[in-house]
């Protein structure tokens, strides 16, 4: 984990909790629940790369009673103690690298807005966990935005069409779905893509 990263989201994580609330974009994340919900998640095993807040998936786990076992990562330690503490789910800080998963048993990786911070020298390395984590068959859902975020550049990397390729052949996937759509953020509206890879 590369700690001015860290330090970088542990100040992210103070920005978007403002008077002890959250803040969040609830145009996009509607979406991306909306978008989630579509996919058979009961009973399945989930880790998500880059939690922030954790909105996605404990609206998901309200919506279907906590009948999937799920694991949260990110870099931030007040993001995940966030998590823990006002969704009661799983939650642990690390980096896209070092996953917290034995070989084969996660059935889905979620990535929502995460992998564009990855720092380009630690990608293969990520991608070959994240393969090593998942499970046969085993999904990979992914989420980006299409224009420049509004995060420090140091800490947003380019990630398109060629990186989410060569994540989804390290995991011997072909992609099954293929969606941009539009949204607003912060008073502008936004592309985004959504992503999904699934191997036999």
């Amino acid at each position: 984990m590369r700690p001015e990263e860290s330090a970088y989201w542990e100040s992210m994580c103070q920005k978007t909790r403002p008077n002890g609330g959250y803040r969040d974009n609830i145009w996009k994340r509607q979406v991306i629940v909306r978008k989630l919900l579509e996919l058979d998640l009961i009973g399945k095993t989930i880790l998500e790369i880059g939690i922030g807040m954790g909105v996605s998936f404990a609206a998901i786990n309200l919506a279907i009673l906590g009948k999937f076992k799920y694991i949260g990562t990110d870099l931030s330690k007040g993001y995940c103690s966030f998590v823990k503490e006002h969704w009661k789910m799983d939650a642990r800080q690390t980096d896209v690298t070092c996953l917290p998963a034995r070989d084969n048993s996660i059935d889905i990786v979620v990535a929502l807005d995460s992998l564009e911070h990855i720092h380009p020298d630690d990608r293969e390395a990520g991608n070959k966990e994240i393969n090593r984590v998942l499970s046969h068959p085993g999904q990979l859902v992914i989420h980006l935005g299409l224009e420049p975020s509004f995060h420090d550049n140091r800490f947003d990397h380019p990630y398109g069409s060629k990186e989410v390729l060569e994540l989804l052949d390290t995991c011997g996937m072909r992609m099954v779905r293929h969606d941009v759509y539009t949204v607003d953020v912060g008073g502008k509206d936004r592309d985004h893509l959504w992503v999904i890879g699934e191997r036999p």
